[in-house]
């Protein structure tokens, strides 16, 4: 039995502000003019990473729903915000709504898109919205108490 990899389906980022050590400089290309970056400049580092290979969306019924929560998410959650648009507490937030979307019996389980390895052929199943909460809830637990965090999905 081979298993490939299945791609990423949504990539879950926490972030910390950095100060560097010491001045650094930035060249974005070969003929562009080198930029110095300051130790107070405003840099953040990337300090965990989440891959889903699960859509955690996809148990949601109904379709309206589904798409609305996704891009309420991802919206929240873009890359392209500043951090402090961008706080630890949208975990939370999320993780709640999820939760309630879960426990209004509008999800089904789905099957999993990349499942273990091993002589089971059997199709597994499993509410990814329910674990997607539950990590979420997890994350938010685990880094209440840091400073300088945000967070970011795409």
């Amino acid at each position: 039995m081979d298993i490939q990899p299945t791609p990423a389906t949504l990539k879950l980022s926490i972030w910390r502000h950095v100060a560097p050590k010491r001045a650094l400089a930035l060249q974005d290309g070969e003929d562009s003019e080198t930029r110095p970056i300051a130790p107070d400049s405003k840099l953040h580092e990337e300090v965990y990473a989440w891959n889903l290979h699960e859509n955690p969306f996809l148990g949601i019924r109904d379709d309206v729903r589904r798409r609305k929560f996704r891009e309420e998410f991802l919206d929240h959650m873009n890359p392209a915000l500043a951090p402090s648009k961008r706080p630890l507490s949208l975990l939370d937030k999320f993780a709640e709504k999820a939760l309630k979307i879960v426990e209004s019996g509008a999800v089904d389980p789905s099957g999993i898109q990349g499942p273990p390895a091993g002589g089971d052929d059997d199709a597994i199943e499993m509410n990814t919205l329910l674990a997607f909460a539950l990590h979420l809830k997890w994350l938010s637990h685990c880094l209440a108490d840091r400073p300088g965090i945000s967070v970011s999905a795409r």
